[in-house]
């Protein structure tokens, strides 16, 4: 497995717009139990390889619970989950989070509606009182690897930036 995470920069000589990727290597061990009446529980360890000068490397641990199926009305099946993971990156780039998630599947239609948070319990890469909320669509006609995304932040993020 591998990612790349592309960033965003202005460079000085030219007014226009620059982007950057750093690319990992990323093996991967990765466990899931599945129990009856629709849950599972999975545990991961990834290692991350940077593999571009100045780039971080760093441990991923992940527990997660998954709970799917549950009806709620003719049409609609939701699902929930809740994951803990911790981050062990070089550079200082630490910490320990939890994630719940809910999601609503249509029966009828091919189509799925994600609302997921992020709260960290301590880091020191992000501002304990931050609670991130990530609301994606996935539309199984157009989109069958990865559904697309849109990132909201709460309040107390904004005002966060705000006083920078």
């Amino acid at each position: 497995m591998s990612a790349c995470f592309p960033s965003e920069f202005k460079n000085a000589d030219t007014t226009g717009r620059s982007w950057y990727g750093q690319r990992y290597l990323t093996p991967e061990l990765a466990a899931t139990f599945k129990f009856p009446k629709n849950r599972s529980l999975a545990a991961m360890l990834w290692y991350d390889i940077g593999i571009e000068p100045n780039t971080i490397s760093g441990y991923f641990y992940n527990l997660q619970y998954d709970r799917y199926g549950i009806p709620a009305g003719r049409h609609v099946t939701l699902g929930l989950n809740v994951m803990l993971f911790y981050t062990d990156y070089t550079g200082n780039n630490d910490g320990f989070f939890i994630s719940p998630k809910i999601s609503a599947t249509s029966t009828k239609l091919p189509i799925t509606l994600f609302f997921q948070g992020i709260q960290p319990f301590t880091s020191n890469t992000f501002r304990i009182t931050i609670f991130s909320m990530q609301v994606s669509v996935w539309d199984l006609f157009f989109d069958t690897e990865k559904p697309p995304s849109v990132t909201a932040t709460s309040p107390s993020e904004s005002l966060a930036k705000d006083s920078q």
